[in-house]
C-alpha cells in the first residue's frame, strides 16, 4: 500500500471515529435535554422530580464538551479571531496555524496525561458522587481523557500534515 493511500485511510478512520464521538455527544445532549425537562415537569406538575438528574447532567456535560473537540478541529470549526486573522497575508496565517497546532499539541499532551492520571486515581480510590445517584467519578473522567486524547492526536496529525506539505512544496 502506498504512503498516500495509507495516509488517506488513516485520515478516514480518524475522521469516522471522531464523527462517532461527536454523535455520542449529540445523543447525550438530547438525553440530557429530555432528562432535565422531565425533572422540571415532574417537580412542578407532580411534586416528584427525577432522582439523579443533576449527577447525570454533570456526566453528560463532560461528554458534550470533550468528545466532539477533535471533530470540530478536523472540520475547522473552532473559534479564532477572524477580524485580525483575515488581514494577514497567507504565509503569516499559515505560520499562525502551525504555531497554534504546536501549542495545542503540547497543551493537549499535558491535558491527556493529567486526565489519565486523575481518572486512574479516581478509579483506584473508588470515588463516587454524592447525591441520590452515586456515580463512579472515573466514568466522566474517562470521557474527558478520550476527548483530550483525540484532540491531541488531531493536533499531532495536523502538524505532521503541515510539515509534509511544507517539505513537498520545497522539493518541487
Amino acid at each position: 500500500m502506498s504512503e498516500s493511500k495509507m495516509l488517506r485511510l488513516m485520515r478516514t478512520l480518524f475522521f469516522n471515529a471522531n464523527w462517532v464521538l461527536c454523535m455520542i455527544a449529540v445523543l447525550c445532549c438530547g438525553i440530557c435535554m429530555l432528562l432535565i425537562n422531565a425533572d422540571v415537569l415532574g417537580r412542578y406538575l407532580f411534586s416528584n422530580p427525577v432522582p439523579g438528574t443533576l449527577e447525570l447532567s454533570e456526566i453528560f456535560l463532560c461528554i458534550m464538551v470533550f468528545l466532539p473537540l477533535a471533530y470540530l478541529g478536523i472540520r475547522g470549526e473552532h473559534i479564532r479571531i477572524e477580524i485580525l486573522y483575515s488581514r494577514f497575508p497567507a504565509k503569516v496565517r499559515s505560520g499562525f496555524d502551525i504555531l497554534m497546532k504546536v501549542l495545542g499539541f503540547f497543551f493537549f499532551a499535558i491535558m491527556t496525561w493529567q486526565t489519565f492520571l486523575d481518572g486512574r486515581h479516581s478509579y483506584l480510590l473508588k470515588q463516587a458522587t454524592w447525591g441520590l445517584l452515586p456515580i463512579k467519578v472515573w466514568i466522566p473522567k474517562l470521557f474527558i481523557f478520550v476527548g483530550c486524547l483525540s484532540f491531541f492526536l488531531h493536533f499531532f496529525g495536523s502538524f505532521l500534515g503541515d510539515l509534509l506539505n511544507l517539505f513537498r512544496s520545497k522539493t518541487k
